[in-house]
């Protein structure tokens, strides 16, 4: 696909806010231990907590600007969470495979049982 000048300077301008976001999210998964995990609380402080800590994220950014490393941080995160993504779908399909098998198994068993069983004629 040939994109157009404009396109091009468009795509660029994202792909350099698409860092500062990386950034900012590495920042706050390092500094802020609750957003690495499920949130463990009740779910109505949420909202409440998560603003403190994108607050807090952001004082701490004024004092300590954003760095590459913050970006390498997130995009680490982002990797764990698609390969903890990926095994889950693994062990899945494994578990429907096992099942799968154990069905077939038992429903030649069955048809075995029933054509010993049927009357000869």
């Amino acid at each position: 696909m040939v994109n157009s000048p404009a396109q091009k300077n468009q795509q660029e301008w994202l792909a350099r806010k698409r860092v500062v976001v990386e950034q900012f999210f590495g920042r706050l998964k390092t500094i802020m231990g609750i957003t690495r995990v499920k949130y463990p609380f009740q779910k109505d402080h949420m909202d409440m907590d998560m603003q403190i800590c994108v607050w807090l994220t952001n004082q701490h950014i004024l004092q300590h600007h954003l760095a590459d490393s913050d970006g390498d941080m997130y995009t680490k995160y982002i990797r764990v969470v698609h390969a903890q993504v990926e095994s889950e779908k693994r062990k899945k399909a494994e578990a429907n495979q096992v099942q799968a098998l154990k069905r077939r198994k038992l429903a030649e068993e069955n048809a075995e049982l029933i054509a010993a069983n049927e009357p000869q004629f």
